[in-house]
């Protein structure tokens, strides 16, 4: 990241609560690791950092800023529009003969039209583009979800996972998550560490973020795998 021109980023309650749930050592390993993100846009080398929370983190962060930069370029062209509008109705105004000068205010007024209905042409197309792209869903959905249906897996494992490739299904685009929380119950058993059982919970909150850790990395080396 490391954008000079902003100076603030937001830091969600929900990334707080699932960081406490850590080690104190890798909480703040991850925590530093954010920061020198935001403000220098380094990379962690840690793997322990990479493949825990900070890479869900990190793409939020990069969503936030993207979405700042898009509403700045915004104001600015509206800015400048409005500016335009504003110096033909003056140079209309101005004009001595009552013949140009209302020729010139109905010119400036056909342009205010017409900026006007290019603005709200953008947004009605802009607005029929979000509604067909995929919204991912927040931890506390997916958690939701899970009790709802009585799928027994790791919420957290899931969300962590999609949400640091990007909730991509392979080298597609994920369509709907609640179909891809149903496979992965499907599948959970095939990733659970063989030195526990899945009926045996993890004793400590390390064994939790080593089995997080274990599904994020079997799930990664499977998206990156080439198709055969």
């Amino acid at each position: 990241m490391g954008n000079v021109n902003k100076t603030s980023f937001v830091y969600y309650l929900e990334w707080a609560e699932e960081l406490l749930k850590l080690p104190d050592d890798l909480r703040l390993k991850i925590d530093d690791a954010v920061k020198r993100y935001v403000l220098y846009g380094e990379e962690p080398t840690d793997m322990n950092v990479l493949y825990s929370m900070f890479g869900l983190m990190r793409r939020q962060i990069d969503r936030d800023a993207n979405r700042w930069n898009d509403i700045r370029l915004k104001r600015r062209e509206a800015g400048a529009k409005g500016a335009a509008v504003t110096n033909q109705q003056k140079a209309a105004n101005s004009a001595n003969a009552d013949k140009i000068q209302q020729s010139s205010a109905n010119s400036a007024v056909n342009v205010d039209v017409d900026v006007n209905v290019d603005a709200n042409v953008d947004v009605a197309r802009e607005n029929r583009q979000i509604a067909k792209r995929f919204v991912s869903p927040s931890l506390e959905e997916i958690r939701a979800y899970v009790s709802e249906k009585g799928y027994n897996i790791s919420a957290e494992a899931f969300y962590n996972h999609y949400e640091a490739n990007g909730w991509m299904v392979g080298r597609n685009k994920m369509k709907s998550w609640k179909a891809a929380v149903a496979q992965w119950s499907a599948r959970e058993p095939e990733f659970q560490t063989t030195h526990r059982t899945k009926t045996t919970p993890a004793s400590t909150a390390q064994d939790r973020a080593n089995d997080a850790a274990s599904i994020v990395a079997h799930l990664l080396a499977e998206d990156d795998a080439p198709n055969t």
